[in-house]
């Protein structure tokens, strides 16, 4: 096989949140990185008298936690207010979706099923010998990503 001359980076990417997976908050002008988690699939195995080695079966898939790094801001409307906000939330239910190209027609969307936060830190990590900006990483458990065209 040639080599590819269509590598791409992630400079056009696109990151949304949801609580209710219909409604979308465009998160990217303050979002760092999304780490997708690996998925797996469940699987059993049992042994018999006949051979040595195990009988293995499929199962479901299992839940994915994907990680997402966001800039620690105070202002309403961006990411780390919204996420918090469905963090604190009974539910803590939030959706993920990802234009890796960017939201153009055609390019791949990866959007989650209905996930929860499961871990949010209260604030960014404080240090006085750094001039980075605050960051945060939040991670959600969910069903796994659905791959689509953006419209």
């Amino acid at each position: 096989m040639a080599q590819t001359s269509t590598a791409f980076s992630a400079r056009n990417a696109v990151v949304y949140i949801s609580t209710d997976g219909s409604s979308w908050t465009n998160i990217s002008g303050s979002s760092q990185s999304v780490t997708a988690g690996d998925g797996t699939r469940l699987t059993g195995t049992a042994h018999t008298f006949d051979g040595d080695g195990p009988i293995i079966a499929a199962g479901k898939l299992d839940a994915q936690e994907s990680t997402i790094a966001i800039l620690y801001t105070e202002t309403s409307g961006e990411a780390y207010e919204t996420a918090r906000a469905a963090f604190v939330a009974a539910s803590s239910t939030l959706y993920v979706r990802v234009d890796p190209l960017g939201a153009t027609t055609g390019n791949f969307r990866h959007t989650t099923g209905k996930g929860v936060i499961t871990a949010f830190p209260q604030f960014a990590e404080i240090d006085a010998s750094s001039g980075d900006p605050m960051m945060i990483e939040f991670t959600v458990q969910h069903g796994g990503w659905t791959k689509s065209t953006v419209p």
